[in-house]
């Protein structure tokens, strides 16, 4: 499974995780030798081992020492819609949807907003993909 043949998804699973990382009192995690990266991919890991984007959600909280975070419900929905998908593309993109979540905290900082965020996501999918293409057919 390729990131490019669900570009929506990938961009709202990457916003989904970016407010969670957001969220983070990244200060608690301070006497760990590990990165706030490393610490977020293996709560991410260990969550994706879910059957439900809601438990998902729930076990990944606990792991992070969050409460809940604010996620829109639609968003939310959406994702369990898809949950199979989205758990799998977790779990074989883990690293990926760790740096895109941390770059969607820091836009979410700049107060872009979440079509913003969402559209400058799968532009970058899909002009990486472009490229790629551009170059085969060279």
């Amino acid at each position: 499974m390729r990131l490019t043949e669900h570009p929506e998804l990938t961009a709202e699973i990457c916003y989904f995780l970016g407010k969670v990382y957001r969220n983070v009192d990244w200060g608690k995690f301070s006497k760990a030798k590990a990165t706030t990266y490393d610490i977020f991919q293996h709560r991410i890991r260990t969550a994706a081992n879910k059957n439900s984007i809601s438990e998902f959600l729930s076990k990944l909280c606990d792991g992070l020492n969050l409460q809940a975070p604010s996620i829109p419900v639609e968003l939310i929905e959406k994702l369990e819609f898809n949950a199979d998908t989205s758990l799998n593309m977790i779990r074989k993109w883990s690293q990926y949807f760790v740096y895109r979540s941390s770059n969607v905290s820091k836009k979410l900082k700049t107060k872009m907003s979440y079509a913003e965020i969402k559209e400058e996501i799968i532009n970058s999918i899909l002009q990486k993909n472009q490229n790629k293409n551009k170059k085969k057919i060279i």
